[in-house]
């Protein structure tokens, strides 16, 4: 009895979080043209909405108005962050800092989960319409985690399973136990702490490192051909090598959560892989790149978690940006959309 009962607590907590539990379903959110956190003082509107997919101020096209820069932000969840008001995420920050006579607009391109062969098929999507003469690409931590999924996935399939038949089939059983609340905790602090001690990787290899600057080359190329700018960025997490050792045990367990290949240490270290990677590639084929890791990487009161900003990184990150790209001067010509 006191199992169910813990259970229905936790079940109508993440209910209330909007996530889908087996009691209560699918918690109901406002839609995003009636909740209030989507406007800002001037009473602008942010999508989505209906007739604007994304998640930044509603532009009414059509009317031809003249910015400069339009820009587009390619990200996933870092860019987009329901849990915080439309206007407080960077995206929607930058054109905040822009200096002046600078009259800028942003579409954010979006959406957790979001690869960057996802962003450059929703850009491609949105050309016609939206014309946005700059890109930014914002990635990392989905790479990563998609790469571990196939190390992982590749080193199970290598193993043979002598109860490939059993006389009783528990799967249904085991998913609906897997949906709850309970597992999902005892999975979080229980296995995570057990996976802690497994031996894990401490990098990820060659081939892993490879295939993100290929996706990376292929969202350049795109934008290049379509008479985009693009413009790269190292990726920040909340701790680096200096620091890893006062990362909290909570944080720790979130890395081994859906895949056991890289240890927490060896997150840190393809991360740093991977940026040297993208800044020696940005410097060789002259390519703009924004070193956010530089400003806010290694520094765990901008962060909510290892990956994703709290309210002050997010206008750290706005204010950043916009400063790179107010040095530009490519970024006075004026674009209509």
């Amino acid at each position: 009895m006191l199992v169910c009962l813990l259970e229905l607590a936790l079940e109508y907590r993440h209910h209330k979080l909007n996530y889908a539990t087996p009691i209560f379903g699918q918690a109901s959110t406002p839609t995003p043209d009636t909740k209030p956190t989507n406007h800002n003082s001037q009473g602008n509107l942010y999508g989505p909405t209906a007739d604007f997919p994304f998640r930044s101020k509603v532009v009414p096209i059509g009317k031809h108005k003249p910015y400069h820069p339009v820009i587009w932000i390619a990200s996933a969840s870092h860019a987009e962050h329901i849990r915080l008001p439309a206007i407080k995420v960077f995206p929607n920050r930058i054109c905040e800092f822009m200096e002046s006579p600078i009259n800028c607009i942003v579409f954010n391109g979006s959406r957790a989960g979001m690869s960057i062969s996802d962003n450059i098929r929703l850009l491609e999507e949105s050309l016609s319409e939206y014309k946005p003469s700059i890109a930014i690409l914002y990635q990392m931590s989905l790479a990563i985690e998609e790469q571990q999924r196939i190390l992982t996935t590749r080193s199970k399939s290598s193993k043979s399973n002598s109860f490939a038949n059993p006389l009783i089939d528990f799967k249904p059983i085991s998913k609906l136990f897997q949906r709850t609340s309970i597992h999902q905790h005892l999975s979080d602090y229980v296995g995570g702490n057990i996976k802690l001690q497994a031996s894990l990787k401490g990098e990820l290899p060659d081939g892993s490192r490879k295939q993100y600057m290929s996706d990376i080359r292929e969202f350049v190329a795109f934008c290049q051909n379509n008479n985009i700018v693009p413009i790269l960025t190292t990726f920040a997490t909340s701790h680096s090598i200096d620091n890893l050792s006062e990362m909290p045990r909570s944080l720790k367990t979130n890395f081994v959560r859906y895949n056991t290949y890289l240890s927490p240490e060896g997150w840190v270290n393809s991360t740093a892989a991977l940026n040297k990677s993208v800044q020696t590639y940005a410097a060789t084929n002259s390519i703009s790149l924004i070193d956010i890791n530089a400003v806010i990487g290694g520094r765990p009161e901008y962060f909510v978690d290892f990956v994703h900003f709290n309210e002050t990184g997010h206008k750290i990150i706005a204010e950043t940006i916009s400063h790179s790209l107010t040095t530009d001067p490519e970024l006075a010509k004026p674009h209509d959309i």
